[in-house]
């Protein structure tokens, strides 16, 4: 069987491109380009640096799967264990985020909180400042960093890893 090779050349080249273009991976960011900032993320995980948010520092949540945290209170250890979703949405200078943490401790009912939060944000180079609609809120400053389609948000208290979807 004779391979015609202006075949084989077009038939390759199509395959390159796409798997280039479509080989599974959510969109890439780019800081150098705020054109790719905008679209939905999910949080992939959230570590509490300080410990002012799961009271442990140094924690971290990854995003669907049960997290088992002890507390001490006085002479009692409480242990909870916490699920977390969210998203963010991000246009050209507006965010929308969502936080559900299910919480449950042993022998009572779990309890589910969300959190929603919009505003605006800027960036410039290696540092976000994003300023909440509500006005108990003062803006927050920190860094990001990016990695394909992730973005890590740092803050003074958090760190969130986010990942773009297609």
């Amino acid at each position: 069987m004779k391979i015609n090779h202006k075949v084989f050349v077009i038939v390759s080249l199509i395959i390159g491109l796409i798997s280039l273009n479509c080989n599974g991976e959510n969109p890439v960011i780019d800081l150098s380009d705020p054109s790719t900032f905008p679209g939905t993320y999910k949080i992939v995980s959230i570590t509490d640096i300080t410990g002012a948010d799961y009271g442990q520092a140094g924690l971290t949540v990854t995003a669907g799967e049960p997290t088992t945290i002890t507390v001490q209170e006085g002479d009692i250890n409480l242990s909870m264990t916490l699920t977390l979703t969210g998203s963010l949405t991000l246009t050209d200078s507006r965010y929308t985020f969502s936080q559900t943490i299910k919480m449950s401790f042993a022998g009572l009912a779990e309890e589910t909180e969300t959190v929603d939060d919009a505003g605006t944000y800027t960036i410039a180079g290696s540092t976000i400042t994003i300023a909440s609609d509500n006005e108990d809120d003062d803006p927050e400053t920190g860094t990001i960093s990016v990695n394909k389609n992730e973005m890590t948000l740092e803050f003074e208290d958090q760190k969130v890893v986010l990942e773009k979807q297609s």
